[in-house]
């Protein structure tokens, strides 16, 4: 495949991110999108979940009994028609949870998915490196459905490769989303600040927040994770969020996954409240945190009141971190409103663009 060196001269150049929701057929979810590329069918990694919302899919990560991993592009619009800039592009509020749910089957249904009570996103709107958004479900998922992966956190150290699992199309041209696949040995290529990874962010057309590993990660896998190979026996890991990729007529490539490490912070408060929400001890990764008040116990004495102090003005609001939201047919696009419209825009868009390199690269 040709490719086409960015010159020192030029502007960043324009990275698309993955269409996150495509269009329901009559009997399954989301025909428009597909699977992993080169990936196998994948019935037993259930903390991998399917976001579901107005006959869109995108893929996500259980974390906590009633907190879900995914990108926040699935869940508000931003970008624009001509693909994603990172010198520009930024996010728009998040939609309502009306209609949205999360499906832990093997082929996305919304017979038995569970209905999402709230997102939490970060406060900054630009698009790279804040491609994250948490789902606090409405009830627990019992670990009879599925068992919670846990994030990577500050201070993880990076392998040579990871898993994809995603519930998108196999390949640019099908039509077969909604079904969990998995594809192993998917190689790392640049992890900024890490030692172990010689790349520059600024080639790779994206931030010290975001990490780039391999090809293969088609529509319909916006918001799916990327795991520690070796944790899947026993204690899975996620420690990234699939936020975009580039596309070739044959080929899905070069992917680009938020890090779970840059929101350490963030991750730590979202599970604390779920577990508050959910009445069960929060995860170890979560840290310590302080148990809720009995609900029968009375309220606290009301302290003396204190002298009045003079007025003093004050500046606007801080932003807040949480919203309530739904799911993206593909960031900055129009919603399709027919079988094929989702897969076609997506096409058409990626199209415009050729993988990500670093400068001196021009074949592969």
């Amino acid at each position: 495949m040709s490719l086409v060196p960015r010159p020192l001269a030029l502007a960043p150049l324009v990275v698309l991110a993955l269409a996150g929701c495509a269009v329901e057929p009559p009997e399954r979810v989301a025909a428009t999108s597909s699977a992993i590329q080169g990936g196998a069918d994948d019935a037993t990694h259930t903390f991998a979940a399917a976001i579901l919302e107005g006959g869109g899919v995108c893929s996500g990560t259980l974390i906590a009994p009633n907190l879900v991993l995914t990108a926040r592009h699935c869940v508000a619009d931003g970008g624009s028609d001509a693909g994603i800039d990172c010198a520009r592009d930024t996010f728009l509020p998040a939609r309502g949870p009306s209609g949205m749910k999360v499906s832990f089957a093997a082929t996305a249904s919304t017979a038995g998915a569970y209905d999402v009570a709230q997102v939490i996103v970060p406060p900054d709107v630009a698009f790279c490196g804040n491609d994250l958004a948490l789902l606090v479900l409405a009830k627990n998922v019992p670990a009879s459905v599925a068992r919670p992966a846990s994030p990577a956190l500050r201070g993880h150290a990076y392998g040579r490769d990871v898993v994809a699992i995603g519930y998108g199309v196999s390949s640019p041209s099908t039509n077969d989303d909604g079904v969990r696949r998995a594809r192993s040995a998917v190689p790392v290529t640049c992890v900024p600040s890490d030692p172990a990874f010689s790349c520059d962010p600024a080639t790779y057309d994206m931030t010290s927040a975001e990490l780039s590993a391999g090809d293969g990660l088609c529509s319909g896998d916006s918001g799916s994770g990327a795991y520690v190979p070796a944790s899947l026996e026993t204690a899975p890991v996620v420690i990234g969020v699939l936020s975009r990729a580039g596309e070739t007529r044959s080929r899905c490539t070069d992917a680009v996954y938020t890090r779970t490490d840059a929101f350490t912070d963030l991750l730590r408060g979202a599970a604390a409240d779920a577990a508050r929400a959910g009445g069960y001890a929060a995860p170890a990764w979560a840290g310590p945190v302080a148990p809720a008040p009995p609900v029968d116990a009375p309220p606290p004495e009301a302290p003396a009141p204190e002298p009045a102090a003079p007025a003093v003005e004050t500046g606007p609001a801080p932003t807040t971190t949480t919203t309530t939201t739904g799911c993206s047919a593909a960031s900055g696009l129009a919603r399709p409103s027919g079988v094929g419209a989702s897969t076609a825009a997506f096409a058409a868009l990626l199209a415009l663009r050729r993988r990500r390199r670093p400068r001196s690269s021009s074949s592969r």
